[in-house]
């Protein structure tokens, strides 16, 4: 299957979020991982967050809480995709995250 837009990707019925890898070094360098469910594919995709990062038009934190005792560790658990309400650095993937997990994405455009 070949998806002619970012748009068609995310809206694919047969493509699911599969998880998160953090990235401790910089935040847009984590990946979001998509597992293709059709008996001819079957593939898992990576793509880094920076590809979707439009998606998410809220506050920015400058404060990564990684490894802090204020962070929640939600970025650890590659199965997690909800939303984490500390103000770190990290947060905005968390809501692109479970936005792509409930397809319920709009980009700042529309």
């Amino acid at each position: 299957m070949i998806w002619n837009s970012r748009a068609d990707f995310i809206s694919d019925d047969s493509l699911d979020i599969a998880g998160y890898l953090f990235s401790k070094k910089k935040v847009d360098d984590g990946i979001f991982m998509f597992c293709h469910r059709i008996d001819t594919c079957g593939t898992t995709l990576s793509l880094k967050v920076k590809v979707f990062v439009d998606l998410y038009d809220g506050e920015t934190y400058s404060e990564n809480l990684h490894g802090t005792p204020r962070c929640g560790k939600l970025c650890v658990d590659k199965n997690n995709f909800s939303d984490c309400h500390n103000p770190c650095a990290n947060r905005y993937v968390r809501v692109i995250l479970e936005k792509l997990h409930q397809k319920g994405y709009k980009t700042k455009s529309g």
